[in-house]
């Protein structure tokens, strides 16, 4: 499977080949790194890179996606890098996908810190 045109097929042992990602340089930092990045997300969301990479819309697997795009963006990956490694997606979609993963956040920390005053009282 290639994920984009122009890029070399890299078989992952991790994966075990379901879900691979295409880079050009196999030495590459970024690549790596957002290789780790998506087999984490899969493996914490009980889902498969394949279906990271793919275009499935299930809450799972847009959490697992929107996640690995946040943590992409945190080591200061650009959005097209992201879109490149998550199915050649476009940065439109990357930055959706970080909106709506920030607001996720958000909720959960409201939630969170209204716990723990309820459980003070």
């Amino acid at each position: 499977m290639v994920i984009a045109r122009g890029l070399t097929l890299i078989q992952c042992g991790v994966c075990q080949g379901e879900g691979v990602i295409g880079i050009e340089d196999e030495q590459s930092w970024e690549a790596r790194m957002a290789h780790d990045i998506i087999i984490n997300c899969a493996v914490k969301h009980d889902v498969t890179v394949a279906q990271i990479i793919g275009r499935g819309r299930e809450n799972k697997v847009c959490a697992a996606r929107f996640e690995a795009m946040h943590e992409m963006r945190i080591i200061r990956m650009t959005m097209d890098s992201i879109g490149r490694y998550l199915g050649n997606r476009d940065h439109s979609s990357i930055f959706y996908g970080l909106k709506v993963h920030r607001a996720c956040l958000d909720v959960d920390a409201v939630e969170d810190s209204s716990a723990a005053v309820a459980g003070l009282i």
